[in-house]
């Protein structure tokens, strides 16, 4: 496993785009929040460990539309699959699809 620290400038006021990590480098939560804090007003992804994915954050008119449509599919949704969260909390998923039970 490889680590970095996240204070470095590498990681401060990164540009909206794809910023590829060393080969090897394990992200982890933590690495995780500390991105985050390190770049305010940008939403942070990590695809496959293998990149970050840098965007604007979404606006007020975004965070309206997300709302309600969060609102229409909320009943559904929970008697899908359970329970419903919003991309604000963030969450880890499998780059795999998950086997239906």
């Amino acid at each position: 496993m490889t680590t970095l620290a996240t204070q470095s400038p590498a990681y401060a006021g990164l540009e909206i785009g794809r910023h590829p990590l060393p080969p090897g480098f394990e992200v982890t939560d933590e690495f995780m929040r500390e991105v985050q804090e390190l770049n305010p007003g940008k939403k942070i992804e990590c695809w496959k460990n293998e990149e970050l994915v840098v965007s604007e954050a979404p606006g007020e008119v975004q965070r309206a539309i997300a709302a309600a449509l969060l609102g229409q599919t909320k009943t559904w949704i929970e008697q899908q699959r359970g329970r419903t969260l919003d991309e604000i909390g963030g969450f880890q998923a499998p780059d795999e699809p998950l086997e239906e039970p």
